[in-house]
């Protein structure tokens, strides 16, 4: 069975992990070794860390002081460098495992790939930002309605009045 465990978790299609109570990992799926191209040998003390954006390591590390022991899991969307050195996004799940008194004795968890959801956010992004633009400036008015017919969007030279005026009332 425990090869047959051993094989399923490293087809897992995530990076799964446990570490002590400290954050040193003592586990690494095959996954999480050949997205990084770092084995755990290779990893001192909390090594795995340098793995993760500068920018988001603190946010990360925030939350596995700040969420009591018997909160739900933590959840963080952070950058991993993986063997190309490139970043991909990566939603982090971590869960404590307590003993009778309540204290962490490990960490179990599981990271998977969101890079192209965050891309495609951060494209979203843009994307209302350039149309907001375009709508705010342009010479012509634009407006929008819901299913009930009432306004919901008003560019600031529509009607000559304020859009704030007509917002939720009927364009007919």
């Amino acid at each position: 069975m425990q090869g047959e465990l051993g094989g399923a978790v490293d087809e897992l299609p995530g990076l799964l992990w446990t570490a002590a109570p400290d954050g040193q990992f003592d586990f690494l799926n095959q996954r999480w070794r050949e997205y990084t191209g770092v084995a755990l040998a290779e990893f001192h003390g909390r090594g795995w860390q340098t793995l993760v954006h500068p920018e988001d390591l603190p946010r990360l590390l925030a939350g596995g002081r700040s969420v009591p022991v018997s909160s739900a899991p933590i959840e963080a969307d952070v950058r991993l460098r993986g063997a190309d050195g490139e970043y991909r996004w990566f939603l982090f799940l971590a869960h404590p495992s307590l003993d009778s008194a309540g204290q962490v004795i490990k960490w179990s968890g599981f990271s998977t790939d969101i890079d192209n959801r965050k891309r495609a956010e951060e494209e979203l992004r843009e994307s209302a930002a350039r149309f907001r633009d375009y709508a705010e400036t342009a010479s012509d008015w634009l407006w929008e309605i819901g299913t009930d017919y009432n306004y919901t969007l008003l560019t600031e030279n529509a009607f000559g009045s304020h859009p704030a005026d007509r917002i939720g009332t009927k364009c007919w």
